[in-house]
């Protein structure tokens, strides 16, 4: 039987990143906190946050660093990896993501980026920009796909 290690995870950014380099290649650790709510048999709403280590490397962990805040939602794509380590004399173990895909969401309601710029309001001369009313110009032929 061939092997399939697929993850896919939807939720919030839980701190900021922090990058570093391992051996000359970004390294970017970071966690997501997925949500889970259901209806008990006693009528009672329940919820439940399960918290996902992440690991991002290259590229993906230079654009997490620069991105990514605590609350953003992100989508991650990647597989499960074990990591073990010895500590206090004792063998330590936990399952991680190591993320090849890592996509942004948005930003939390009521933050502004810390790290992002502000981008310029157009000038008139610029054409349109988004939110323009751009239909007028289309001959409402539907989308072919």
């Amino acid at each position: 039987m061939p092997d399939f290690n697929k993850y896919i995870g939807v939720g919030n950014h839980t701190r900021d990143p922090e990058l570093r380099d391992a051996r000359g290649t970004p390294v970017c650790n970071f966690d997501i906190a997925i949500n889970r709510r259901w209806k008990g048999r006693d009528g009672q709403t329940h919820e439940e946050t399960t918290y996902v280590p992440v690991t991002a490397w290259g590229p993906c962990a230079e654009n997490v660093d620069k991105y990514l805040r605590k609350g953003s939602p992100v989508l991650v794509e990647g597989r499960l990896d074990l990591e073990r380590w010895e500590q206090d004399g004792k063998n330590r173990q936990r399952l991680k993501v190591t993320a090849e895909r890592v996509v942004f969401l948005g930003q939390p309601s009521g933050q502004s980026d810390r790290r992002s710029r502000q981008r310029p309001e157009p000038a008139a001369s610029d054409g349109p920009t988004f939110g323009d009313d751009l239909d007028d110009d289309l001959d409402d032929e539907p989308i072919p796909f």
